[in-house]
């Protein structure tokens, strides 16, 4: 995919042109195969967390943020040197072969921030909530010494920051000439969306670019502000991340601060398929089952280091006694601390991003995302099915399947539970 600055402008017909369009009318960009067919790629939306739905237990993780009608503000308080962040509970995962785009719509009222406070925005975990060092990453940012784009490989590579009067692409300082080709200003106060395109071999350009307001078109435009490239070694050490933004400081402020997080996405240009893995364990002893409180069947979370791997939930069956209810819940601290894991049934650990625990789970805790009767009897059973319980587990998420009698006492003979499995 190619990125284009918009000045010189073309002028036709008494209209205004952008340069890409210019370069698609004159060849100088190649868009047509060798049949001379148009070619043009559609993006599939892979997380998309508009900000006018509220904060949910489902799609998002935050501390310390206001939840407005359109925005969500992460605040900092004077006095306070506590984190303040949302990120998207899925992480985002790319293929080789495809360009992925991140986008994080922001607006900062004051930009002049204090040494030792920090805010970011982009595509990165920082699970330690990390002043300096935060993982692999691509994020845009402002400090003490100003505005900057930033990566970091997640290696023993020393991160890259890059402050706005050096970026090689476009300054947007507003002044024009060789530094600021579009001879546009970038304002966060009027708000801007913030994109980052990347290309993932294990290689491969990232640009960190900006829709910044042009006041004289009254339009939003396009600019590559930076470009960063990464000789010798690779780009990310992990690539599936999740969306987030944050306010962090290593000592208390000595003012307020505001971070105003607009729309959040990930996707990936080009038709793109996952493949999956159908995976599932099966409880075959029977389960004691009550009328008065919940009983934990099967529960599954990811293991270490396969947190980057997306999974959904797909089906839940289980064989009662009697007439019973389900219900299905997802969350952090769902799992009791001192669980025994195991692998899936039948499925070799190198095979499977999850473990599994027949251990006590707590019935309140997390968030409901499926609950259902079951008829029992001559082997009753119930089925959720992706197509109505379609919720992504987060990397830091549990799923816990319960089990309760209508009415007195009895067994579940036999559970299964079904998840696929993104990689």
């Amino acid at each position: 995919m190619t990125d284009t600055f918009r000045t010189p402008r073309d002028v036709e017909d008494g209209n205004w042109y952008s340069d890409a369009r210019a370069a698609v009318r004159d060849g100088s960009i190649d868009s047509r195969s060798d049949f001379n067919e148009f070619a043009v790629s559609e993006r599939t939306n892979v997380i998309n967390l508009s900000s006018t739905y509220p904060l949910s237990q489902t799609r998002d993780i935050w501390q310390n943020v206001n939840d407005m009608p359109s925005e969500k503000q992460l605040y900092l308080n004077e006095g306070s040197d506590e984190i303040s962040f949302v990120r998207s509970s899925e992480r985002a995962r790319h293929i080789p072969g495809y360009e992925a785009e991140v986008g994080v719509g922001v607006r900062i009222f004051d930009t002049d921030v204090e040494d030792g406070v920090a805010m970011r925005w982009g595509y990165f975990e920082n699970d330690e909530d990390g002043f300096e060092d935060i993982g692999s990453a691509f994020y845009f940012g402002i400090d003490s010494d100003g505005i900057f784009v930033a990566e970091d490989t997640g290696d023993e590579f020393t991160p890259t920051r890059v402050y706005q009067e050096n970026w090689n692409g476009d300054t947007l300082s507003g002044e024009g000439g060789p530094d600021n080709p579009s001879e546009l200003e970038l304002d966060l106060s009027h708000g801007v969306i913030s994109q980052i395109g990347f290309i993932y071999y294990g290689h491969g350009p990232v640009r960190m670019r900006f829709w910044v307001y042009d006041q004289e078109r009254r339009s939003y435009e396009k600019v590559v502000a930076h470009t960063f490239s990464f000789p010798r070694r690779t780009s990310l050490e992990e690539v599936n991340l999740p969306l987030r933004a944050e306010i962090v400081a290593n000592q208390p402020a000595t003012k307020d601060y505001e971070l105003n997080i607009g729309g959040r996405q990930f996707s990936i240009v080009g038709q793109y398929t996952p493949q999956t893995r159908l995976r599932s364990h099966a409880r075959a002893n029977g389960v004691s089952l009550s009328d008065t409180s919940w009983t934990t069947v099967i529960s599954f979370r990811p293991k270490n280091n396969f947190e980057n791997i997306t999974a959904r939930l797909q089906s839940v069956v289980a064989f009662t006694d009697d007439d019973a209810r389900f219900m299905v819940r997802k969350g952090t601290n769902l799992i009791s601390s001192g669980a025994s894991y195991s692998s899936p049934s039948n499925t070799e650990p190198s095979e499977t991003a999850m473990e599994v625990t027949t251990d006590s789970s707590d019935p309140n805790a997390g968030v409901k995302i499926a609950e259902g009767f079951m008829s029992g009897g001559q082997g009753g059973r119930q089925t959720i099915t992706a197509d109505n319980v379609n919720v992504a587990i987060g990397d830091r998420e549990e799923v816990a399947f319960f089990v309760r009698n209508i009415e007195g006492s009895g067994s579940s003979k036999a559970n299964i539970i079904r998840w696929e499995e993104e990689w």
